[in-house]
């Protein structure tokens, strides 16, 4: 039933659309058919004030008379034309007022120019002669007569148009009543379909809210069930990083004292034990950051501020790294200002380190690294160098993503667990600093920390 309604609501348009727009071509051919008929009229009265001119004139050979001959004379081209223009759209009418009334009318305006100029060559005697013979009160009779019928059949087409126009106002009222009707009626439907669904649909709100009074009993559970979880996963994380510590920490002074004891190892020996005291390192450093990363999502990392030299935190710093920087063939270049800041010194040192730790893993033979600052009133900036591959822009947003995994690999076979730049940048944020990077591929990367010094 709404199909239907729809569909009458669309007849319904198109009914009312056809009618406005007969309305408007009646509205015009009403004007049209007023044009013609005025213009007809004046069209014979001119032709009448033509025939009285001449005849006068014929009569008293007074030039007075001719006035409204020539008046007229000039006025019926223009009347014509006007008559064209008003039956151009009706083919009949053209055809009746271009076969019938104007060859009359031209015959007319020719018997008048003959009789005046035969008054005019021949006397009035001549003239009055040719007017008694009847031929121009013939062609007046034929324009009367040609110009009433010409009026009758204007009428007549205005009078079918308008019974036209009639029926289609019914047609469209009916069209327009049963629309209406059926539309009233499918919202009345509706209206009950609605009513019924909102009752089933309050039912339903009823159970969901029954059911999610249940349901948030079991997200609570759920979620206190989750943080012992994690709090446990915590603990043991705590209590697994620091248990490896002390068994690779010794395994760290075995190495030494086999160094210590014999200076004449084989080649095979130094490489074993370079490959065990390498090993041992990468496992302490993925300790290490698992240790920070869980202090720092439990929110346990604790900052205390006290004043550090920055030369002799970076000659620390160039001390640890001097020995892997050599192993690799890669220039180590650690310069700073003498300047003493307000910080966490382990903090700072744990930022540097990773950030120098990343760039030697990822430099080549011979591609020199670089730690220097610069100072300024308030800000003290730590920027590391490397020339090693650089990093794609498209990766730049992944960086400091924990446990990311980028394109580029270590160049030595070191071990990447994907926290170092992770903690770089929460611990930069906890110290009140800004962390940025720029890279280009190919010729490698500058990472930039923004500390305040005060």
């Amino acid at each position: 039933m709404l199909i239907v309604s729809i569909l009458l609501s669309v007849i319904c348009s198109f009914v009312a659309y056809i009618s406005t727009r007969e309305k408007s071509e009646a509205q015009a051919l009403v004007i049209d058919t007023y044009q013609a008929i005025n213009a007809s009229e004046r069209l014979f009265s001119l032709m009448k004030d033509m025939e009285t001119g001449y005849r006068g004139y014929n009569i008293t050979s007074d030039s007075v008379f001719l006035e409204p001959f020539v008046e007229a004379k000039e006025l019926i081209p223009g009347e014509i034309a006007r008559l064209r223009d008003a039956v151009a759209a009706n083919d009949q009418q053209k055809r009746f007022l271009n076969n019938r009334i104007l060859p009359a009318i031209e015959n007319r305006k020719n018997a008048s120019l003959q009789s005046v100029r035969i008054h005019n060559e021949h006397g009035r005697d001549s003239a009055s002669q040719w007017i008694a013979t009847q031929i121009g009160k013939a062609y007046m009779d034929t324009i009367r007569l040609l110009v009433t019928t010409f009026v009758h059949n204007e009428r007549a087409s205005l009078a079918f148009r308008e019974s036209s126009l009639e029926q289609n106002s019914r047609i469209e009222e009916m069209v327009q009543f049963s629309s209406f009707g059926l539309i009233a009626l499918t919202c009345t439907l509706a209206f009950l379909r609605l009513s019924k669904e909102l009752r089933k649909i309050s039912h339903l709100v009823e159970k969901l809210e029954l059911a999610n009074e249940t349901l948030e009993e079991k997200v609570a559970l759920r979620t206190q069930q989750l943080s012992e979880a994690n709090a446990a996963k915590d603990h043991f994380l705590g209590i697994a990083s620091h248990d490896l510590k002390t068994p690779l920490a010794g395994v760290q002074g075995l190495v030494h004292l086999m160094r210590l004891e014999k200076n004449d190892h084989t080649e095979t020996e130094i490489s074993y034990l370079n490959y065990i005291e390498d090993a041992c390192k990468s496992m302490l450093t993925l300790i290490a950051n698992l240790l920070d990363i869980n202090r720092i999502d439990r929110g346990e990392v604790v900052f205390h501020k006290e004043p550090v030299v920055v030369k002799s935190l970076l000659a620390r710093i160039e001390q640890g790294f001097s020995a892997d920087a050599r192993k690799k063939g890669i220039p180590l270049e650690i310069f700073g200002q003498d300047v003493t800041i307000d910080t966490d010194p382990v903090t700072l040192t744990r930022i540097l380190e990773n950030l120098v730790s990343n760039a030697l893993k990822f430099s080549s033979r011979g591609q020199s690294i670089e730690l220097s600052t610069s100072l300024d009133d308030q800000h003290i900036t730590f920027a590391v160098l490397d020339h090693g591959p650089g990093i794609a822009s498209s990766e730049i947003p992944l960086l400091f993503k924990k446990f990311s995994r980028l394109t580029n690999r270590p160049t030595g076979g070191e071990g990447s667990s994907g926290l170092g730049l992770a903690i770089v940048k929460e611990l930069t944020e906890l110290a009140g600093g800004s962390l940025t990077v720029a890279s280009t591929p190919g010729k490698g990367s500058t990472f930039s920390v923004r500390l305040p010094v005060r």
